[in-house]
């Protein structure tokens, strides 16, 4: 089981989006996933009709409480823990707790038999460094920084990595002074404007920035069949499969670029 987070403190860079096309590309590979929804806007969550048509009682907030947390099978290989409005610091009072970065961590070490039936774990968080956020990046093997081209998203992307490297000097065995932390981060440029065959202006300053950053690996440009993703509640691959032969052989180049970075992105994560 490899666990990886979604994260960036920064509104609107598409991240619920990237890791709900992710989870079906692993899923139609015959992965076994589960999906834990840790942002209080539970958009993910909501992107699944069978999670909302469960009227689901257990939440991730149980996961912090010490519940137990009924896990919902929503499509083809793919489960949830659903996401709560609950899922914030004030309202699970992480501040008052002890190893208040590290309670997510525990709680899949209590339950490993359960998340070990699982080839990936993947995280959404919300778009902040808050406790709740830390707890989901300290339990990563990988954390994904999905960012827009933007310099407030560049911005975040390096206050990922300062928070990422806190964590790992920080959540300490005080013993063999090692740390329990061991993520790695790594960036994917989104929402990338092409003209043509080319970026424009605004991406292309972005890219030049990030393209020397040795934990760059791939860009998603800006598509509509990307953007309409959790408004639809359908995956990319599912969208692809609906299209007549035409429009297959138009996008064909976009889906394998996509395979592509995918395919990088669980290579970093089986590293």
């Amino acid at each position: 089981m490899r666990c990886v987070s979604v994260n960036i403190d920064k509104g609107g860079t598409g991240k619920s989006t990237v890791i709900y096309n992710y989870a079906y590309y692993l899923a139609r590979k015959g992965n076994k996933v589960l999906l834990i929804d840790a942002d209080e806007s539970c958009n993910l969550t909501l992107s699944f009709p069978k999670a909302v048509q469960s009227g689901y009682e257990t939440s991730i907030a149980d996961v912090f409480n010490k519940g137990e947390v009924n896990i919902l099978n929503v499509d083809e290989n793919i489960d949830l823990i659903p996401g709560s409005p609950l899922a914030n610091d004030d309202s699970l009072d992480l501040k008052s707790k002890q190893n208040n970065c590290m309670l997510l961590y525990m709680y899949i070490a209590d339950h490993y038999e359960e998340f070990n039936q699982y080839d990936f774990v993947l995280i959404d968080t919300h778009n902040d460094a808050s406790l709740l956020t830390k707890n989901c990046i300290a339990a990563s093997d990988v954390t994904i920084a999905v960012c827009d081209p933007s310099k407030n998203g560049y911005r975040a992307w390096k206050q990922l990595l300062g928070t990422i490297e806190t964590l790992k000097s920080e959540l300490i065995d005080v013993i063999s002074r090692r740390s329990y932390v061991s993520v790695e981060a790594y960036l994917v440029a989104n929402m990338i404007n092409f003209v043509g065959n080319n970026v424009d202006n605004v991406s292309k300053t972005f890219l030049d920035t990030v393209v020397d950053d040795d934990r760059y690996i791939g860009l998603i440009p800006r598509k509509t069949i990307v953007a309409n993703t959790l408004m639809a509640n359908k995956s990319i691959f599912t969208t692809y499969d609906e299209m007549s032969a035409s429009d297959k052989k138009k996008n064909q180049k976009f889906f394998e670029n996509i395979e592509i970075l995918f395919d990088e992105i669980t290579q970093k994560i089986a590293a």
